[in-house]
């Protein structure tokens, strides 16, 4: 195999990596996090949420504000460390996977309170 090719499949497994980190984000925080607290919003009497940013979001808008918070928080970042997706650096790698915490924490707490 040739050099250019084995360099062409290191940067395409890397690439694949970094957009299957982002969907595991995207799946976490994005939709996880969104459907538990619109259940522990909307379905749970005396229940509610607890960031005030998202309370905002939530009290002027509704669904449709707090969906456009947790898009913005991706539409900020992820263009941008997608856009490098040829030569992702470490530091390029690191949010996902913050996000992806995050998000299985706030399902985890979310759950909590429904259950």
């Amino acid at each position: 195999m040739s050099r250019a090719r084995r360099w062409y499949r290191w940067q395409r497994r890397e690439s694949t990596e970094l957009f299957a980190l982002w969907g595991v984000a995207a799946a976490t925080y994005g939709v996880g996090d969104v459907l538990t607290t619109i259940v522990l919003v909307y379905l749970i009497p005396g229940l509610g949420e607890a960031n005030p940013f998202v309370h905002w979001g939530l009290e002027t808008f509704g669904i449709p504000g707090l969906v456009g918070l947790k898009l913005g928080v991706f539409g900020d970042r992820a263009p941008r460390e997608l856009a490098r997706h040829p030569t992702p650096r470490p530091d390029h790698v690191l949010f996902p996977p913050v996000m992806t915490c995050v998000g299985l924490g706030a399902i985890m707490v979310n759950l909590g309170l429904i259950v």
